[in-house]
């Protein structure tokens, strides 16, 4: 019987759970199911800020349903990593203790770097990049991952304080200054978007919510749709240009009737327009054409991260 085994991505937007089955034989794995829950942890405009008992209490809900979903599958064990917002949270090792006494999760919490490693290896199972050198974007709630590498080598990592929530709280309540937005964005990002260039790179891969969002809202318009019934967009391609044309229509529509007009959620409607400044900065500065979405990020990372440990172990055994 093949091993079943779960990652947990406990995310400052949100929380997200993949359930994977393993094969023993090449060590890759299957996915079998996922799900996300929208858990907005974090006020990242307050310095020195906590958890709130709404967010614990939001968070432990949200994990116990994780776990009776794993526990459906008959998973083996269950893999947990904790992110920007509990990382920087001052009771965030209170709350991860909290888990692991009552849930029995034992969440590791991670550095913005080692998420960026993580997030490349999610990617790279999941991706073949023909030989070529690619950037990988993951703008997430309170952090933005920027990694550039190969089927190799790793030649860039890096994590910056600068996501869809974290922006939006700090910079867009009232959205009447963009242009002081993304002058702020490009002054966070220059120096790593300078080291990006000077290392080279042949396209950009973008994951996690944003870029997830922008593409449904891309193959809706070019599609003549406007549901829910998509395909899996893994690999499609959203060119520069459209992200652009996207932007203006989502400046121009009030920021509550976002959620109609996109056909995305509320949830997301509240930080998309953060996130695609983001994009767009990073795009612009690296005269990037177009980003291809990869359905793969940290979770996926943590199963491979376990299955390089675990076939490392095995191989000083033998």
């Amino acid at each position: 019987m093949k091993e079943k085994i779960a990652a947990i991505d406990l995310g400052s937007n949100s929380f997200h759970i993949v359930i994977v089955e393993i094969n023993p034989e090449s060590q890759s794995f299957k996915v079998l199911d996922r799900a996300r829950k929208t858990v907005r942890f974090g006020t990242f405009h307050e310095p020195n800020h906590k958890l709130s008992k709404d967010d614990i209490e939001r968070g432990i809900k949200t994990l116990k349903k994780f776990k009776e979903l794993a526990s459906e599958y008959k998973v083996s064990e269950i893999i947990a990593c904790a992110t920007s917002a509990i990382r920087e949270a001052k009771n965030g090792k209170e709350f991860l203790l909290k888990i692991k006494d009552e849930l029995e999760i034992n969440a590791s919490l991670i550095s913005g770097l080692e998420e960026a490693r993580l997030i490349y290896l999610g990617v790279l199972s999941g991706t073949n990049l023909n030989g070529k050198k690619a950037i990988i974007v993951d703008i997430g709630g309170g952090s933005t991952e920027l990694i550039v590498g190969d089927k190799e080598s790793i030649y860039h990592l890096s994590s910056t304080k600068l996501g869809a929530v974290r922006l939006t709280e700090k910079e867009l309540q009232d959205e009447k200054d963009l242009d002081l937005t993304i002058q702020n964005i490009e002054d966070m990002l220059s120096t790593t978007l300078k080291q990006i260039k000077q290392t080279g790179f042949d396209f950009l891969i973008g994951t996690s919510g944003t870029v997830q969002t922008l593409s449904k809202i891309h193959y809706r318009k070019n599609n003549f749709i406007n549901d829910d019934n998509i395909p899996n967009l893994n690999g499609y391609k959203i060119p520069y240009d459209s992200i652009c044309s996207i932007l203006k229509k989502m400046i121009k529509t009030p920021k509550e009737e976002r959620s109609e007009v996109f056909n995305i959620s509320k949830n997301r409607a509240k930080i998309i327009l953060a996130g695609t400044l983001i994009l767009k900065v990073i795009m612009k500065n690296l005269k990037a054409n177009e980003i291809i979405f990869s359905d793969r990020a940290l979770r996926e990372g943590l199963i491979v991260d376990r299955l390089l440990t675990k076939c490392h172990k095995c191989a000083i055994k033998d």
